[in-house]
Formats: C-alpha cells, sequence, structure tokens
C-alpha cells in the first residue's frame, strides 16, 4: 500500500495517476471495458447513481458557451428554494470562477458533505449584477424516474421515463402508475428506457416484475447459472405496453427491454440497444477504493446473449438526417455501442443462433427536427389502432405484443412505406444515393455477408494533429445478388475521435465499389497515433466480417506558445486610473505574445462579460461583442487588440469579472481563463 502520512486515506494501490493504480487499471480493462480500479472519487460517484442520493445542493447543470448553467433545480432542494431557475448562469463557485472551467470539475465543486455551504454567484438573462446566494448542502434524493400523462384523442397513457436503475426505482414506477390511476383511468403504459445506461440488476427484475406474472425474466451465467423468475401478486399492472430504446439503452434497461418483449408482455420500439450484456459486482478496497470486476453474462428469458447484440425492437425506426454531406446522416451514436468498445466480450454461450438476428418491422425516416419523436408518435398511434380495434379493456390473450404486432400490421406497414419513401427520394436526390428498401417485414441481420471491404495500405502514415487526411477504401462482393442498404464506417478506441459514416447505396451482384472518406486528425495533442477500424454495415447493421484495420502515426504540429496580458487603458469619464466607475468609456487591451519559432494563424480573442448590465463590450471590428481577430502573428512578436467597454450609470459589484478565451487555427488547446476589474461606485 501507499500510506498516506496525513491520516487520512490508506491507498492500496495509491491514487489515481500513480503509477500503481495505472497499471492495475489498465490490466484489468484488458480484460473487458467494464472492470477495473475506481478511485475514490469515481467511486463515490457510482455509489450516488445507485442509491439515488448525494450531499449537493439538487441543481442540474451544464456546460454553454463556456460557463456553467442551470438546466434544471431539482423541487425543494436548496437551489430550489434559493429561487434558482433554469437559464441561470453560475460565474463562480466559492470564488472559483467557472468559466473555462470542466463540467466534471465544477459538480464536484457544488459536491459536498451535507451541512456545509457554499457561495454561487448567479447571473441571469437582464441581471444588471450578478447575485450571491449562500447554501447549505443537504442530502439530495434524486428520482430516477420522470412521469406523464399523455391524452391521445380520449385514451390516456402513462409515460415514464426511467433515467437509470437506483435503489427504489421499481417502487417510484408502481407509485406512478397508482398515483395517475387513481385520478383516473389508464389505458396503456409508455416505459421510455432511451438513452438509460442501467444501473442495478436486482431493480431491473424488480420493474420487470411488475407487470408479469409467470414466466423468467433474466438469467446470468458465470461460474454457476442464476435465473430470475416473475412472481404472480395482486399489483401486476394489466396494461399493454410500448418500451421505448435506442443505442444508449444499456445493461439493466436492456434486461427490462429483454424480459418484456421474450415474455410477449410489450412491444418494442426505436433502435437496437447498446449490447452490455456484462455483470459487474464491485469490491470495497481500503481508501475508499473499489475493485470493479466482471463476473457473468446476462441471457434473456428466451436464452439470447445481450452482449454486443443488444435487444432488437419489434419495430425499428432508423432516422436519417437532412444534412448537406452524406455524413453520420443515420447517427455516430450507433458506433459508440459494445461491439466496439476496447476489449469487448464476444458472443459466447447459450443462444441457438448468435450470427443471425430478426426484426419484425423496420423502416426509415427522416428526422427533420430536433424536437420531433418519431418513435413517440408512432407509439401513440399504435395504442389508437389497438384500442379502436379491441376496445379500451383488453383480455389478458389481447394484451401479447404478437397479437398487437398482427392486429396492427397494416397500420404499420403504411407508415413505414410512406417514411421510407421519403428517405429514399432525398437520398436520390441530395446525395446521388439509391438505397433500395423494399422489405419493410421480417428483416433479418446477420453478423456475415459475402462481402470483402479494405482501407487503403498507407506507405507513409504520418500525420499531423489537427490536419485531415483522406482515407480511400474499397468493397467487393462476391454474391450472385445485389445486396443493397450499404453503408461504410469508421470507428476508433480513441475517446477523441468521432465516427463517420457514409452511405453507399447497392453493390451490384460479384460488382465493386471504392470511394474515400475525410478522416480530421484532432487528438488534442494527447496521443502520438491512431488507430481505425474500418467495415461495412448493410441494413444499418455493422458487420463482423469486414472490419479492416489501419494504424497513422500522429505527430504534433508545429504549434504556436502564446500568452497574455489584459490591463485597462485610454480611460475617460472616471477618476482614477485602472478601475471601472459609473459612466466610465475604456479600452480592454489585450497583449497577446507568440513564445514559439511558428507562427500562429487566424487568432480570434473573446472578452466575455460575467458581470452582467454593469458592462457593456463591443466588439472589435466584428458583430459578436468582445469578439476580435488577428490574421497571423509572427514569432517571437507582440499584438495588441483593444476592445472597447462602457460602463452604466452605477455599479453593484467592487470587482467585475469577465472570461477570456484565446484560440488559433493552428493551437490545439485554446488558452481560456478570467480576469478581473476593480470597479468603484461613488
Amino acid at each position: 500500500g501507499v500510506h498516506d502520512p496525513s491520516g487520512k486515506a490508506n491507498y492500496i494501490f495509491g491514487q489515481k495517476h500513480d503509477g500503481a493504480f495505472v497499471v492495475l487499471d489498465e490490466l484489468l480493462k484488458a480484460l473487458d471495458p467494464h472492470s477495473g480500479l475506481l478511485d475514490p472519487e469515481e467511486y463515490r460517484d457510482l455509489r450516488q447513481g445507485t442509491e439515488g442520493s448525494f450531499g449537493g445542493l439538487g441543481v442540474g447543470v451544464g456546460m454553454q458557451n463556456d460557463l456553467l448553467t442551470v438546466i434544471k433545480p431539482l423541487p425543494n432542494s436548496p437551489a430550489w428554494r434559493a429561487g434558482i431557475t433554469d437559464r441561470d448562469r453560475i460565474t463562480s463557485i466559492d470564488d472559483v470562477v467557472t468559466f473555462g472551467s470542466s463540467l466534471d470539475q465544477l459538480v464536484q465543486f457544488m459536491r459536498g458533505a451535507p451541512g456545509t455551504s457554499v457561495t454561487l454567484s448567479l447571473l441571469r438573462e437582464g441581471d444588471e449584477a450578478p447575485r450571491e446566494v449562500s447554501l447549505v448542502r443537504e442530502v439530495i434524493q434524486v428520482s430516477s424516474i420522470e412521469s406523464k400523462v399523455i391524452e391521445v384523442e380520449e385514451y390516456r397513457l402513462l409515460h415514464i421515463i426511467v433515467e437509470s436503475f437506483a435503489s427504489r426505482t421499481s417502487q417510484e414506477i408502481s407509485q406512478a402508475i397508482k398515483k395517475e390511476a387513481a385520478k383516473k383511468d389508464i389505458h396503456g403504459l409508455i416505459l421510455d428506457l432511451r438513452s438509460n445506461p442501467g444501473g442495478l440488476l436486482d431493480q431491473a427484475v424488480q420493474v420487470s416484475d411488475l407487470f408479469l406474472d409467470t414466466g423468467s425474466i433474466v438469467s446470468t451465467m458465470g461460474r454457476r447459472e442464476e435465473v430470475e423468475h416473475a412472481y404472480q401478486d395482486r399489483d401486476d399492472l394489466k396494461y399493454p405496453i410500448v418500451v421505448l430504446v435506442n443505442s444508449e439503452t444499456a445493461s439493466a434497461s436492456e434486461i427490462v427491454a429483454g424480459a418484456l418483449q421474450d415474455n410477449n408482455r410489450a412491444l418494442i420500439v426505436g433502435q437496437p440497444s447498446f449490447g452490455k450484456g456484462s455483470v459487474q459486482t464491485v469490491f470495497e478496497l481500503p481508501g475508499e477504493q473499489a475493485l470493479k470486476l466482471t463476473i457473468a453474462r446476462y441471457f434473456t428469458p428466451r436464452g439470447r446473449s445481450i452482449q454486443s447484440v443488444g435487444i432488437l425492437p419489434d419495430l425499428w425506426l432508423q432516422p436519417v438526417s437532412v444534412a448537406k454531406d452524406n455524413r453520420n446522416l443515420m447517427g455516430a451514436e450507433r458506433y459508440r455501442s459494445e461491439r466496439f468498445l476496447a476489449n469487448a466480450l464476444q458472443h459466447a454461450g447459450k443462444e441457438k443462433s448468435p450470427a443471425a438476428h430478426k426484426v419484425a418491422y423496420r423502416g426509415l425516416y427522416l428526422d427533420t427536427s430536433s424536437t420531433s419523436d418519431m418513435a413517440m408518435e408512432t407509439t401513440k398511434k399504435l395504442f389508437v389502432d389497438l384500442f379502436e380495434k379491441n376496445g379500451k379493456t383488453l383480455p389478458a390473450e389481447r394484451l401479447r405484443a404478437s397479437y398487437w404486432l398482427a392486429s396492427s400490421h397494416g397500420m404499420i406497414e403504411g407508415i413505414l412505406r410512406t417514411e421510407t419513401r421519403k428517405v429514399s427520394d432525398y437520398l436520390t436526390k441530395t446525395h446521388l444515393i439509391q438505397w433500395q428498401h423494399d422489405q419493410l417485414q421480417d428483416i433479418t441481420l446477420s453478423d456475415s455477408q459475402p462481402l470483402s471491404f479494405e482501407v487503403e495500405r498507407i506507405s507513409d502514415p504520418r500525420v499531423i494533429d489537427g490536419s485531415s487526411y483522406k482515407l480511400h477504401w474499397r468493397l467487393k462482393s462476391f454474391a450472385p445478388d445485389s445486396i443493397s442498404q450499404i453503408s461504410v464506417f469508421l470507428v476508433s478506441e480513441n475517446p477523441y475521435f468521432q465516427p463517420i459514416e457514409v452511405m453507399v447505396g447497392t453493390i451490384s451482384a460479384k460488382g465493386e465499389l471504392s470511394g474515400s472518406i475525410e478522416v480530421p486528425i484532432h487528438l488534442g495533442g494527447k496521443f502520438d497515433h491512431l488507430e481505425l477500424l474500418g467495415g461495412v454495415a448493410v441494413k444499418a447493421w455493422p458487420l463482423a466480417n469486414t472490419m479492416d484495420r489501419v494504424r497513422f502515426q500522429v505527430d504534433q504540429p508545429k504549434e504556436p506558445q502564446l500568452s497574455y496580458r489584459v490591463r485597462l487603458v485610454d480611460e475617460t469619464g472616471g477618476q482614477s486610473d485602472g478601475i471601472l466607475e459609473p459612466g466610465e468609456q475604456a479600452f480592454f487591451e489585450v497583449e497577446i505574445e507568440n513564445h514559439s519559432k511558428f507562427e500562429a494563424k487566424e487568432i480570434a480573442t473573446e472578452i466575455v462579460n460575467l458581470s452582467g448590465l454593469q458592462v457593456q463590450i463591443k466588439s472589435g471590428g466584428h458583430a459578436k461583442p468582445g469578439l476580435a481577430r488577428i490574421d497571423r502573428l509572427a514569432p517571437g512578436k507582440t499584438h495588441r487588440l483593444r476592445l472597447p467597454v462602457t460602463v452604466s450609470q452605477s455599479l453593484k459589484t467592487e470587482s467585475l469579472r469577465f472570461g477570456l478565451s484565446i484560440s488559433s487555427r493552428n493551437l490545439l488547446n485554446p488558452l481560456k481563463g478570467s480576469f478581473a476589474i476593480e470597479g468603484r461606485a461613488y
């Protein structure tokens, strides 16, 4: 162990960035992507996620324009009682300026032991000045679900969004259903598991058991097989159910979807899920560290492996974006699934045919708006169709998903045919792609096809970080018939690389296709190599037998080294130099120096006002306030630019804060910081 002289902890493996910790963590990750060591911060986050409680302020936040911004305060939390609302900007936490900091770091600043206090500086749109709010941290109980009634014609549907599977999820779902049913009859349930990363296995079992009175729920295969069964009780909820899933539906949420699907209890609508079919257990270690280790695999009631396959929906609705370029039109998130993780476990064990998978219905639709929700709109139509044909109260035999699919066959085919034709016409007209899609029902997805795929053999694999490379590929078919709905993709285990997919269309019988993909190499100076995995997808399903690898040696660019200094100059209307006073006009002079031997190109400098309407910053010849540009800065040279600032007739704060960002086309990581100018009110 590594002893901590302070006596606060005795780290068995050392701290996160110590050599021993890193080596052991990497060895564990070589087993599979979900095993590893957890440092105290990671272990605390894991416990908070599964326990559903933590010491904090009760406010959801995100980064917008480099500023910590409130998304939503939790009801009855310290933040809620203090009047904090969505879109409030948190400019500082206990005098730590938030501009340019990472979200994870700032969240940790806000969390802490219950009973401790923290001071936030808040700026709301239209405020004259930031206001300081002192809050006392409490134990925050976070509900793992959100629910609301959706009225469709004369029918009431309860939409339950399950964020994760925490210690009270099954109880929360049961209470939400009973609460709404007590007000007025509920006719159907929408269990929304989209982007649910999983959580506790026992809660996935209990949630499934809410809707099942017989049959198995899930089996785990480790040293021995264990099977979880449903039990009949008075609380079985006899509603027709649709479960919504997408590519970020993972682990425990896949168990629920698989249990309800295999027991013929719910229709699954959306896109194939993530495919995390492994079980982890956590061993607590000294020093508030932990070991997370994979010990078993999940299987659905019919013995299907979730691992690297996921749950395939009964109704697969695949969005296609409207965009100028043929790039990730079907969404890059599909290539962040389990099968593309480093050291991911392969199929194993009980499933009868791991290489072939079935989908009852599959179609594409044009995703023209960030607010549209085709899966939800189709789900509403499914419920209306079911009720109009069978009445509001269904007997048990008509709660079966297979009956529902058969009953709504005509409606489903009509929707898919109309929407898919729109996609086909769009791809032909805009991107000159022949995307044949006549088959809408009983889709067989195979992990292999009579295709070979390769990326070019690169003679000089050296590239510069921050540049791009045109990578050529070639595809050959050995099939006696044409194969349609083909796309080509590039993925990487490197976290800085965004997956790329281009839609190709159709390859003729025993034909060949070739093309190229522009690959951005933007690794932020963090890596000296990049390995890409290229392959082919048919019907949006990546093929396991077409993968080809290419490796680049990534050299660091001739990057300039910049520094800056800010001062207040040319003040008029005030009494003291270097101080902002009511009614005063002045300039911020930003002095930028290039300390390197390399020219800095296309420099953008932006000053962000963190002090409200007390001051106004004008632009340096550009439309955006606080922005000024320089074409180039030679080695060893200094450039001074000025941005005019005007002070209002009254000042509320003695220190006026500003954020500063300096970026350059050949600077991998922008410079970000903050500064303060003394303010004086008379």
